[in-house]
């Protein structure tokens, strides 16, 4: 690669907006495990559910191209394109609606950069509180929290934030496989239990168990019955 390639500008510059640490992680898990029905809760919950249903979605129809011109491009005509691709792969409007629903939630908060001061590698800037689309209230704890999911699905990851099969708890897969569905042990076990295949193998497992009770207290009466036996003589 050469100087001039390798000192190109980057395509994108509004990730991450606040990080993809194992932090923010663990903070994004704890506001979806909060306990309680809260706006904030909800709305951060029904983002990551609908991210990750349109995500599966797409990964078992296929990817789009969008193609974005240079120059002149407006939101107008990237959705024209996007909607066109979508009908194209055989998408039907569930898709859209949920994506409707995405971008309200993203859309309904105004985000305003603030230069803080130059520094050697570059001016700083931070992000001033947001405020939601309602004027009476400020938004920060939930653009807090949209900021991670944007992060998350930007690289990628946001697939791995899932809620446990069994009990409904979120947590974070080790991999991005469908395999990961439980947040514990204890949990796999339990469905495990109670499915068929789960279900099946408890009930030959007890009839062993049961099998072997009954031998052994066979073989406990006929020792008993020896030695009761041998101290007559």
């Amino acid at each position: 690669m050469s100087k001039r390639t390798s000192r190109r500008l980057p395509t994108n510059t509004i990730w991450p907006l606040l990080s993809t640490s194992p932090e923010a992680a663990h903070l994004l898990l704890n506001q979806l495990n909060a306990t309680g029905e809260s706006a904030d809760v909800q709305a951060v919950r029904e983002s990551v559910r609908n991210m990750n249903e349109v995500d599966r979605i797409v990964r078992l129809k296929g990817y789009p191209t969008i193609v974005e011109e240079r120059f002149g491009t407006t939101a107008d005509k990237l959705a024209m394109n996007l909607e066109a691709q979508l009908d194209k792969l055989g998408f039907d409007n569930s898709v859209l609606a949920l994506m409707t629903k995405i971008r309200a939630t993203y859309e309904s908060f105004n985000l305003t950069l603030r230069p803080v001061f130059p520094l050697k590698g570059g001016w700083k800037f931070s992000w001033m509180n947001p405020s939601s689309g309602d004027p009476e209230q400020r938004g920060l704890t939930a653009w807090m929290f949209l900021s991670i999911i944007h992060d998350f699905a930007h690289a990628g990851w946001l697939s791995r934030v899932r809620e446990c099969k069994v009990c409904g708890r979120w947590f974070f897969a080790y991999r991005d496989s469908p395999r990961f569905q439980f947040c514990s042990d204890e949990c796999r076990e339990k469905h495990w239990r109670a499915s068929p295949q789960g279900k099946t193998a408890r009930a030959a497992f007890m009839r062993k168990y049961r099998s072997g009770l009954k031998r052994r207290k066979r073989e406990n009466l006929r020792w008993s019955n020896k030695h009761a036996a041998g101290r007559r003589k």
